[in-house]
């Protein structure tokens, strides 16, 4: 069974497909999907009760990883058929934002509290943010998270991505919405390739209730971003790094400085309350890595911050 699954994660990566526009995803807007069901049934020679239908170009990889090592798929070691939807979580929408005939329902559920898909593209350049629409249908405190990873071949770094950009929703509105969210680069070089990842959490003390995310028109927007990183405009326009409770931004004749703080979630936890002030109170801010975003003139800064007690 093992193998099985890891032969399915082997399918589904072969039916993955590269985009061929500068930095876009396939099938962003969910709109094709494909069926699997008698490749998954070969790989793991069972009979699935439930069919197995995913959008074109998106991969469930962690589901597919948690259900490999869940306790329950013991029980179909020896069995000749397989009762479960494990991609239950995930299915076409009808109809789609803005009209389209398809989007994405998204969610967890009983079996395994977390649904995803993720790709791989190719990207050029440094695209300047990640756009979409969502809504959610439920009451359940269930969560999304869309992630884009831009990524260089030819940095050897620790850290993974070049450019990150995360949407994060607890709940969320019941009609289509639109969301934006800029990339934060944490050099000067250029993307040759980036991953989207698509998260849907259940509340585990709401396993079983029918809440869901649907998800539509993913792209990644902007041409290209300006190299000038923050360090090298300005060294000492906010400091010091690390800090225990007040940063300070260097006064600048050409225009007042915007300040806005987020965690390595993508969620905004500090903003500058007025413009112009020199020294900000992180007190309140627990201990951690942070993005520090600062908004000179028309220039916006990513800084990675660190916050010791």
């Amino acid at each position: 069974m093992y193998k099985g699954i890891f032969l399915i994660i082997a399918v589904l990566l072969s039916s993955m497909t590269s985009s061929h526009a500068q930095c876009q995803a396939n099938n962003g807007d969910f709109e094709t999907w494909i069926d699997l069901t008698d490749s998954i049934e070969f790989e793991l020679a069972l009979e699935l009760t439930e069919p197995v239908l995913l959008p074109e170009g998106w991969f469930p990889l962690f589901r597919l990883v948690d259900i490999a090592f869940s306790q329950f798929i013991v029980d179909y070691f020896d069995a000749d058929s397989l009762d479960l939807d494990i991609f239950g979580g995930i299915s076409q929408y009808a109809p789609g934002a803005n009209g389209s005939d398809f989007a994405l329902r998204i969610a967890g559920d009983s079996l395994i509290l977390d649904s995803d898909l993720l790709q791989i593209f190719q990207c050029s350049g440094r695209p300047a943010r990640l756009t979409g629409q969502y809504k959610f249908v439920g009451e359940a405190p269930d969560s999304l998270r869309i992630a884009a990873l831009l990524h260089n071949s030819n940095v050897k770094d620790e850290e993974v991505a070049m450019g990150v950009a995360t949407f994060i929703s607890e709940g969320g509105p019941s009609e289509f919405t639109s969301f934006s969210v800029d990339f934060d680069y944490k050099g000067s070089e250029l993307a040759d390739s980036a991953t989207i990842i698509i998260l849907a959490s259940k509340d585990a003390a709401n396993r079983n209730d029918t809440s869901y995310f649907v998800v539509d028109e993913l792209e990644i927007e902007g041409g290209m971003v300006p190299t000038t990183d923050f360090a090298v405009y300005n060294s000492d326009l906010i400091f010091p790094n690390p800090v225990r409770d007040h940063l300070f931004l260097a006064p600048r004749q050409e225009s007042a400085a915007y300040l806005e703080i987020y965690d390595l979630m993508g969620r905004k936890v500090f903003s500058l309350p007025s413009p112009g002030e020199t020294a900000i109170n992180v007190t309140e801010l627990p201990s951690g890595l942070y993005i520090a975003k600062v908004k000179v003139g028309e220039k916006v800064f990513s800084q990675r911050i660190r916050i010791n007690k």
